[in-house]
């Protein structure tokens, strides 16, 4: 299940029921901002927003700030995307000053072309950037967080913008109230959470519980942030107990040497793999006894959704935003404190000695089809959009 660079779908207007515009039948023009459409939770999320809002008859496009690229997310073919090719490397202070008056001049020219009714910008610095690009203008400007913001890797200088600009933006939408706190110098009543969904397109589990193997889980980028360091760690502790258990680690990044010496090290390279990235994480959750959150910190944690709605277990680091908000500890998993492997492997072997519960937690974790749907998303989204 490696990724073979094929584009993966998102639910079509056609595949959906029709969604009623919460105040009315009108047609508005939405302009969504990022970067691009590679693959990423961020994008994930906007290609089901564009998707559905497409299918509540809106007119939308997409534009992009960096150069044009392949589209890992299959989007309608109302959807329009346009690269505008005006972000680039920086090497100093002044160039990175230039650059980035060149964005907000060419992101002006191309919002102006579009004459939306609303923009959508997505991540800190494309929040900055929008806001100032539609300045006098009178265009609906809503933002969105989809990060931490103390444990972001945000420079200072932006940190001050952040805190200037943002209040000027019509709307600011957290992806958690774990988000939503770190900015409560802004008004509540531009203020909303809105949690992201499971995939439009998520299909249901195949493999019963009972008939799945001894398999842990653990899907994302292989960065710091991620925990897989503590995850390899925690699963080393399981070893002895159960050693018919193995642990997979889907996806790739910088760290991916360094986990790979610290397999290594630990002799566990038989039990221990690093997988790649997958296009079907659908099949990989689906066929997990078990999924690891081991992340020092998140926004919100679209895999724990999608993860639960396989109806596999789930055990996570309870970070300071995003988990607790998704994860019923005694119900669908286990919550376990940040940063420490010890208490991740006590929680593994805690169920992985309990096959009985792990069954009852598949049950209910299926919940989250219904928690954390596609169409509770959009309705909120249109509720924003509409009461401009």
């Amino acid at each position: 299940m490696q990724a073979t660079g094929q584009v993966i779908r998102i639910s079509s207007a056609r595949d959906q029921a029709p969604i009623k515009s919460l105040q009315g039948t009108y047609t508005m023009k939405i302009v969504i901002v990022f970067h691009n459409m590679s693959f990423g939770g961020i994008q994930r999320v906007i290609a089901e927003l564009a998707t559905g809002l497409a299918a509540a008859g809106h007119d939308l496009e997409i534009l992009l700030t960096g150069q044009a690229g392949s589209t890992a997310y299959e989007l309608v073919p109302s959807v329009r995307v346009r690269a505008l090719g005006i972000a680039r490397p920086t090497v100093g202070s002044i160039d990175s000053v230039a650059a980035n008056l060149t964005r907000v001049i060419g992101l002006r020219r191309a919002i102006a072309d579009a004459k939306p009714d609303v923009v959508i910008a997505h991540e800190w610095r494309t929040n900055i950037l929008v806001v100032l690009a539609t300045r006098a203008t009178g265009r609906h400007v809503v933002i969105t967080e989809h990060s931490d913001p103390v444990h972001s890797s945000v420079p200072a200088v932006w940190r001050c913008l952040r805190r200037l600009i943002y209040p000027l933006a019509d709307r600011l939408v957290s992806v958690s109230h774990g988000v939503d706190r770190h900015f409560a110098w802004l008004p509540p009543g531009r203020r909303m959470v809105i949690t992201n969904s499971i995939p439009g397109t998520w299909p249901p589990p195949t493999l019963a519980y009972g008939d799945r193997p001894n398999l842990i889980v653990g899907i994302g980028r292989l960065v710091p942030a991620k925990g897989f360091d503590l995850l390899i760690d925690a699963f080393s502790m399981c070893t002895r107990t159960f050693p018919d258990w193995r642990l997979e680690i889907w996806g790739d990044g910088p760290e991916r040497q360094r986990l790979q010496s610290r397999i290594t090290e630990l002799g566990v390279e038989h039990r221990v793999r690093l997988c790649g990235v997958t296009d079907r994480p659908d099949e990989v959750l689906g066929r997990a006894a078990l999924f690891v959150l081991s992340s020092r910190f998140e926004g919100f944690g679209n895999v724990l959704v999608e993860a639960l709605a396989m109806g596999t277990p789930v055990v996570a680091a309870a970070c300071p935003s995003g988990p607790s908000e998704i994860v019923r500890p005694g119900v669908d998993g286990l919550l376990v404190q940040p940063e420490c492997a010890d208490a991740l492997g006590r929680a593994m072997m805690s169920l992985l000695a309990d096959p009985a519960g792990r069954a009852t937690m598949s049950t209910h974790a299926v919940d989250a089809r219904e928690r954390f749907s596609g169409q509770r998303f959009l309705e909120r989204w249109i509720a924003i959009i509409e009461a401009r």
